[in-house]
């Protein structure tokens, strides 16, 4: 029966590991931590006498078919944890992406063995042997005749323990969203997707990871999870009332101490008469206390022809003539549920390029 369930569940992973496009949207894995596969092949109960299976005619052998009500349009659940599907994730995308600094917190203690004590509790034999040989010999107590050596309580040598606190690798993710109307359903359910597995992954990689959210529009103001994903706002975006909040956040860790990953995401439609100060601020402030500064910018069909805010940024830093400035600038443009992959791996993986379908 064991043997059984293993090949089950071997089944199951490979099944999510060739659909990992497709299981990393789903909504019962990213709010309740359970899997959803298509039904592929269980093992089924089948009837071994005639008569029919429960009432009615039916022929010997038929297969009992599962009931469409407990598993709706072919699906099955899994026991298959978050935890799991990241680690597939991670391998896929080709992280770990960057090592981490040492923090300025303690996480653990490490400890060493190093010299020799009169106390402890790893005996080292050789020493106290020496040790009370030496103290007999002395004394005129050895016999040479009988060369046995019995060590005193005085004789006894151990390890010595020293013990270190370790300091830990902390990281800070700055999440922005733009809230305005022109950022509908869509948008937002392409952002909570890549919001979701960004915090998971990079949380994988640090023990200690704080996480800060800001939501704008014409104004911005920092916000819990549920106010992120669920606040609607009209009125002009403005971009560098985000950086300026982001900021103020990124005050309270100084980079020398942590790793800092702010994401912002957009249907990219900005007052024209603040990019000039939100590029500013995005180069000259945010950038160089970054560790990666990752901008995703979602389809949408209201923007039309006007010019975005990732056209903005392309311009700016001269990336149309394939020079990157500044390589810790991360950019794409997320169309649909099958970019997320290669955009977690541009934003996450610092061996990736930079760009995702931003340049045509």
């Amino acid at each position: 029966m064991e043997g059984n369930r293993q090949r089950f569940r071997k089944k199951i992973i490979k099944e999510i590991r060739d659909n990992l496009k497709r299981v990393i949207l789903n909504k019962g894995l990213i709010e309740g931590g359970k899997v959803t596969v298509p039904w592929i092949d269980i093992p089924r109960f089948r009837y071994n006498v005639s008569g029919g299976v429960s009432h009615g005619d039916g022929d010997v052998g038929e297969a009992l078919e599962p009931d469409d009500n407990i598993w709706p349009g072919g699906m099955i659940e899994t026991d298959v944890s978050i935890d799991e599907v990241a680690e597939m994730l991670a391998e896929e995308i080709g992280l770990p992406f960057q090592k981490p600094r040492k923090g300025n917190t303690f996480d653990s203690e490490k400890y060493s063995y190093e010299g020799v004590s009169r106390k402890g509790r790893i005996k080292l034999f050789s020493r106290t042997f020496r040790r009370a040989l030496r103290r007999e010999m002395t004394s005129g107590s050895y016999d040479f005749d009988n060369p046995v050596v019995v060590p005193e309580k005085d004789d006894w040598m151990y390890r010595q323990i020293h013990k270190e606190k370790e300091l830990t690798n902390q990281a800070v993710l700055i999440f922005m969203m733009d809230v305005s109307n022109s950022m509908g359903e869509q948008q937002r359910g392409l952002c909570r997707v890549q919001n979701k597995w960004a915090e998971v992954l990079i949380k994988k990689r640090y023990p200690a990871v704080d996480i800060r959210r800001i939501i704008h529009s014409s104004a911005a103001e920092e916000t819990d999870e549920h106010g992120y994903y669920h606040t609607y706002q009209a009125g002009a975006t403005l971009f560098s009332s985000a950086y300026e909040k982001c900021l103020e956040i990124m005050k309270e860790y100084p980079p020398e101490a942590w790793d800092v990953y702010p994401f912002q995401f957009s249907d990219g439609g900005n007052w024209k008469y603040d990019n000039d100060k939100a590029i500013s601020l995005l180069r000259s402030q945010i950038l160089p206390k970054s560790n990666m500064f990752c901008y995703g910018q979602c389809f949408s069909e209201d923007s039309g022809s006007e010019r975005l805010f990732l056209d903005e940024i392309v311009d700016n830093f001269f990336l149309r003539q394939g020079t990157l400035v500044v390589p810790k600038l991360r950019l794409a443009r997320i169309n649909s549920g099958r970019d997320h992959i290669p955009v977690l791996r541009t934003f996450l993986n610092e061996k990736a390029h930079p760009l995702y379908n931003v340049i045509d």
